[in-house]
């Protein structure tokens, strides 16, 4: 990734979307097979990513937990200041921000 074959991926990706959308408009029937592989594996990346977003609090709090049990609770004190100071930063934004487009 570090000699920059990373980006190449990326055009070569961006050169074939677009390529698959021109014979699209002009031939429809043709990449229809393609359209129809891309739209299923979407569908099965977007179930998989759901799948994973629903065990995430389970690994977290397998983590928060074995934390907790090496090092004593005291650890997670500056993570509880840390998630009451992000609270009082989104009331203060929701206030001002939101708050000036009302009145």
């Amino acid at each position: 990734m570090v000699s920059g074959e990373f980006y190449s991926g990326y055009i070569g990706d961006f050169i074939i979307g677009f390529n698959i959308n021109i014979e699209n408009s002009k031939h429809p029937d043709k990449v229809e097979h393609v359209i129809k592989f891309f739209n299923g594996f979407s569908k099965i990346m977007f179930r998989l990513t759901k799948m994973v977003l629903k065990l995430t609090p389970y690994g977290v709090f397998g983590l928060i937990a074995n934390v907790s049990a090496k090092y004593g609770l005291d650890t997670l004190l500056p993570l509880g200041s840390f998630i009451v100071t992000v609270y009082i930063a989104c009331l203060v934004h929701l206030l001002f921000t939101y708050g000036g487009l009302v009145f």
